[in-house]
């Protein structure tokens, strides 16, 4: 096999090696693309509105409706009181407030505070299951935010009062 020939065989197992990754990695990011289009696409629901519960329980968003507080100790004092279709957040270093929706991604509830925005671009959501609020305060290095600087936790929990 000539120097040439060597060239062309290594260039080709490599061109077949990383074809095959990307394939791999695309049909990742397909997946999670189409459910943060499944959650984004609510957007134009009016504030306090919700879509398909089935539910009795949960038919109404005063379900949703009160005062959260951290479940862990955490030097944040991360609070979150839900009023008709308006939140209010507070910590030991900010506070806001503005309206939420409720997003309903297959049997999961998830609130979205839609004036609490990091970069611009990512909405503050809180996953509900059973009088818990979950949020994940921060990314990674591929999709860097971190919503509670204060907060040292990633999941951040809070339960009803």
């Amino acid at each position: 096999m000539t120097l040439n020939n060597k060239i062309k065989f290594v260039n080709l197992i490599l061109f077949f090696i990383l074809f095959s990754c990307k394939e791999t990695i695309t049909d990742k990011s397909v997946k999670n693309e189409i459910k943060l289009t499944q959650l984004q696409k609510d957007d134009d629901q009016k504030p306090g509105q919700h879509k398909g519960f089935n539910n009795e329980e949960k038919d109404s968003i005063d379900f949703f409706q009160g005062t959260y507080v951290l479940k862990s100790q955490d030097n944040c004092d991360l609070k979150i009181s839900l009023e008709k279709d308006y939140y209010k957040i507070t910590t030991i270093e900010k506070k806001s407030e503005g309206e939420f929706i409720l997003v309903l991604n297959g049997n999961d509830s998830i609130l979205r505070f839609k004036n609490y925005l990091v970069n611009d671009t990512i909405a503050l959501q809180a996953y509900y299951e059973k009088q818990t609020l979950t949020i994940q305060n921060y990314g990674n290095a591929m999709n860097d935010y971190i919503f509670f600087n204060e907060c040292n936790s990633k999941y951040i929990k809070l339960v009803r009062k």
